[in-house]
């Protein structure tokens, strides 16, 4: 289907969904007030209340009361037609193995939702009201709104609802094949804090109660996930001998016509290409050309150093036997050669010793001991193994590869990465797949310098790196030979070309971190988040904190409307200054240009308290600079050009104001009134005010001769219309 088909269809179902939607809060409205929903859903608090009856705290309140808890119920009531549309749209994208798994969750899904709904509601809100209100004391009267209650029980049920898709979610994992028992059971500690974690998070009250009544829910599901995933797996492996015996019966037939080296052509036999090893530094330094075993490069990059690009061994031409049992379909075959194999049919596993060689999907791997497990699709490969796959060759130590998700593990590896004209090697135990386009590694060490012995390394624990997007290593020693130079908790390096969004970098110095003394003031700045959505408009939040001085926070954003000619930038922030007193900043930056001879520039800027601002710089010039404020609107005519605009200034030191508005410019184009007589005529016209001006005191005389001096501060405005008409005779004016 062409893609506009597909954005026509999304289109369609998503009206139809709405419909239902507008459909159902129809239906659900009638329903609320026909039932009387709103006093069930008070029924748990209303022995609590005084009178029994909920508050409200405006005309309007009743009756968004109303529309949101019929929108609700219209929501419940429209679930099927969604989730209708949504899997009519997704379903021709899907095989019939995920349409299977995925047809009956989405109605099972929105079951197990509403009995969660229904189990909080009846259980878990009743006990947490009586639990929150065993506080209550003589000296509280409870003044609960019916916006503030409905909150809460939204959150209750809601959480309680989403938890309930737990076990779901695990069965249609492990149908898929994601997961099994075996991860499940390893991962139960993890899932018994995380349990922890979300029940004191989703819990309405701070009491341990409420806590453990939303945790064991959770615990309970997981056990049921658990269960799922177990049932699951034994149908699956209760299937899987017939299966099994089958291609059992297809690798020996395998193995009779390749497991022998004698089959093979005496010309293609070639002698294995043995590789340095990594920790061989002796060879290391006599040779600094030589590849050591670990690395994984392009074809053409081994040839250029050395290293076999295609495997030392090959399988005998196949014979019409095997040529029909590698054409049937429904089967994915995997070849072997070796001097010796053992397969074990009921475990599906095959284990190859002396020369091994195997072949599945493409990839190639020798060795000199390898084991294929088929039912995991894992390869593990001993004594110099090399994986070539898809123009790729990895040497190593040791390699673990899957073949189904094609990635592997390699220890003791030497590996490069290229980031924009840099090439990076990266040794340690490297996890690397097959296009190359990401690394992980543990134990690793990072360098650019290509020498056998760098100049310079980093070494870390955890290092991740993903081809043009970024380069993450934690923790981190710099290195300069052998000498640790330099810990750092992280490095960061974000690769991904032009703008993106990302987390901002802090400022701060090693003092910020250890204070050098007790008078010393930490300062952490440019705390935030940068988000770019597309080309034309961001978005960054931002914090600076100041111990003892001031925290100042805020948002800004910058918009570009390219074929409307339309730019500019917003910003708003406020500083709270250290015992008390604040300031709001508004900041408004636009340009416009409406067509070639109209356009507008605007720039407003807001303080709310100079004073806090001015107080708290630490930049000379901030203290002495002014709060500017212009608009400029200018347009073209024929006969002349119209300038209409004005601004405002405020002092940061004094105070003061002065403002220019409006200011209005005409200029006619120039009239020649001969040969060598130009005249120039224009109009303009100038408010000019000022406030606050300083001036001096006044010293009075109080009783008792005591001397004070009262500060005075003055205005003045300066009204101006010129007229002029200059006349140029020749060159002269």
């Amino acid at each position: 289907m062409p893609f506009l088909d597909h954005l026509e269809e999304l289109r369609s179902r998503i009206l139809r969904s709405l419909g239902a939607v507008i459909l159902g809060s129809a239906v659900g409205l009638w329903a609320v007030q026909h039932f009387q929903l709103v006093n069930l859903l008070k029924r748990p608090i209303a022995p609590y209340l005084t009178g029994g009856k909920l508050v409200v705290l405006s005309p309007t309140e009743p009756v968004m009361i109303v529309f949101k808890l019929g929108f609700l119920v219209g929501l419940v009531l429209a679930s099927p037609i969604i989730l209708w549309q949504t899997w009519a749209f997704l379903a021709p994208a899907l095989y019939a193995r995920e349409k299977r798994a995925l047809v009956p969750s989405l109605f099972i899904g929105l079951l197990l939702f509403l009995t969660g709904v229904a189990l909080a509601y009846l259980f878990v809100v009743p006990q947490a009201l009586r639990v929150l209100f065993s506080f209550q004391t003589e000296a509280i009267a409870p003044f609960i709104t019916y916006d503030k209650y409905f909150s809460f029980v939204m959150q209750v049920t809601l959480a309680l609802g989403i938890s309930f898709e737990l076990p779901l979610v695990i069965i249609i994992l492990s149908w898929l094949g994601v997961i099994g028992p075996s991860e499940l059971n390893r991962f139960r500690r993890f899932a018994v804090v995380l349990a922890f974690i979300g029940g004191a998070v989703l819990s309405p009250g701070a009491d341990l109660l409420s806590m453990i009544m939303m945790t064991v829910p959770l615990l309970v599901l997981y056990e049921i996930g658990f269960a799922g995933s177990v049932v699951i797996s034994r149908r699956r492996a209760a299937r899987e001998p017939i299966a099994g015996g089958t291609i059992g019966l297809i690798l020996l037939l395998c193995l009779m016509g390749t497991s022998a080296e004698a089959q093979v052509p005496g010309g293609q036999r070639r002698p294995p290409a043995r590789v340095d090893s990594l920790r061989d530094s002796t060879r290391l330094a006599e040779d600094s050309a030589q590849v050591r075993a670990g690395q994984s490069l392009d074809t053409a990059t081994a040839r250029r150093l050395g290293l076999p690009t295609a495997p030392s061994r090959s399988f005998a031409p196949p014979d019409s036997i095997i040529t029909e049992l590698l054409g049937r379909s429904g089967y994915q075959a995997t070849r072997y050669s070796a001097d010796s194999a053992t397969v074990f049919v009921q475990d599906q596993r095959v284990f190859l010793r002396g020369k091994a060689l195997t072949e599945r999907r493409g990839s190639t791997l020798e060795a000199d001991t390898i084991t294929y497990r088929s039912a995991s699709c894992l390869l593990d490969a001993s004594g110099e193994p090399k994986l070539f796959d898809r123009g790729q060759v990895l040497v190593g130590q040791g390699i673990r590869y899957d073949t189904c998700i094609r990635r592997g593990v390699i220890t003791d590896a030497l590996t490069n990465f290229m980031q924009g004209s840099t090439v990076w090697f990266l040794r340690g135990n490297v996890s690397q797949d097959s296009s190359s386009n990401r690394i992980y590694a543990a134990s690793s060490e990072i360098t650019s310098c290509d020498l056998p012995v760098p100049h310079y390394h980093f070494s870390a624990r955890q290092v991740k790196w993903v081809s043009k997007s970024v380069l993450v290593a934690r923790p981190v020693v710099l290195y300069v030979r052998d000498v640790p130079i330099l810990w750092l908790p992280f490095i960061f390096q974000d690769m991904r070309p032009g703008r993106h969004s990302g987390v901002l970098v802090p400022h701060f110095g090693f003092n910020d971190l250890v204070r050098p003394n007790r008078s010393y003031n930490r300062q952490i700045t440019n705390i935030g988040y940068y988000w770019a959505p597309n080309d034309y408009v961001d978005l960054t939040g931002r914090l600076d904190w100041y111990s003892n001085r001031y925290l100042q926070y805020g948002i800004g954003g910058q918009y570009n409307w390219l074929n409307r000619f339309v730019s500019g930038s917003l910003a708003y922030s406020k500083q709270n200054q250290s015992g008390g007193g604040s300031s709001t900043t508004l900041r408004w930056d636009h340009q416009q240009t409406f067509d070639l001879s109209t356009s507008l520039n605007l720039d407003l800027n807001y303080a709310s308290n100079t004073t806090i601002i001015q107080r708290n710089a630490i930049d000379p010039l901030l203290n002495t600079r002014q709060i500017t404020s212009s608009v400029n609107f200018s347009k073209r005519y024929g006969w002349g050009t119209v300038t209409l605009g004005g601004n405002r200034r405020q002092s940061l030191s004094d105070g003061s104001v002065q403002q220019l508005l409006p200011a209005l410019t005409i200029s006619p184009a120039s009239i020649n009134l001969g040969s060598n007589i130009t005249w120039s005529p224009g109009l303009s016209f100038t408010n000019n005010t000022s406030s606050k001006t300083a001036l001096d005191s006044i010293v009075q005389i109080l009783p008792g001769g005591v001397l004070d001096t009262i500060k005075q501060t003055g205005s003045s405005r300066v009204t101006a219309f010129n007229l002029y008409a200059p006349l140029r005779f020749g060159a002269f004016n």
